[in-house]
């Protein structure tokens, strides 16, 4: 029998979970992940990791890329984070390093962006040249929180045009085994009619023939009795 083949959120998984230097076991054990069989079947056999398995890695690893494992998008660490220390007891709880990584940056540009607010109101009394350039900042800085909206919006649309797209063809997969299936029957049918009918046809030729013949042994076996009635008359009369 040929071997599946490993899918691709499974070969991802285990590319980073070689580069912690960690064995399978020990990396489930890191993960917190209860069953030794469950990490095992999603590396060794190549199962897709469940979104709960995947949660437990991200929570005790967040600096490996969600959409990375899951899609195969950006880089395997998320930027900014690649000498991030690992700390079990001091990890995030987000379940998508990608989407949290840029909502922090997004927080602190909010963050930068009510300073600088109030620098322009302090600096509006000293100068116009200081002020403008004060403006241009906060328009970057609205600028860089519109990008990563956008990014944010863009990420979730290709998500669901993934899951949709599955979708799809498991229902065209189904349509095809039910036609398929209706088809089968169908001929069955079509075969099972066909020989009931032949069944039927030599059924009654070999009646009719056995009835044919047994009129023309009787018509014989008639003939022959008045032949043989006629004969003994003809012999026994005296000329």
């Amino acid at each position: 029998m040929e071997k599946e083949e490993k899918s691709p959120q499974s070969q991802r998984l285990d590319a980073f979970r070689k580069s912690t230097g960690y064995s399978i076991t020990e990396f489930g054990h890191q993960c917190e992940i209860k069953s030794p069989s469950t990490l095992h079947k999603i590396i060794s056999e190549g199962i897709s990791p469940s979104p709960k398995v995947l949660d437990k890695v991200i929570k005790r690893f967040p600096m490996l890329n969600h959409d990375w494992v899951v899609l195969g998008y950006g880089e395997m660490i998320v930027k900014g984070l690649q000498t991030q220390e690992i700390n079990a007891n001091s990890l995030s709880k987000s379940t998508d390093s990608a989407y949290q990584y840029i909502i922090e940056a997004l927080r602190d540009h909010d963050f930068a962006l009510n300073t600088l607010s109030k620098n322009v109101e302090k600096a509006m009394a000293n100068s116009v040249h200081e002020t403008e350039v004060l403006k241009i900042k906060v328009d970057e800085m609205l600028s860089t929180m519109k990008v990563g909206t956008e990014f944010i919006i863009e990420k979730e649309a290709k998500r669901d045009a993934f899951f949709e797209k599955m979708h799809a063809n498991e229902m065209v997969k189904i349509k095809a085994l039910d036609k398929e299936r209706r088809e089968n029957r169908e001929k069955g049918q079509k075969i099972l009619s066909e020989r009931i009918y032949q069944y039927l046809k030599e059924s009654r030729e070999s009646i009719f023939s056995a009835l044919n013949n047994a009129k023309e042994d009787a018509i014989m076996q008639s003939q022959e009795n008045i032949n043989k009635q006629f004969g003994e008359h003809t012999i026994n009369k005296k000329p």
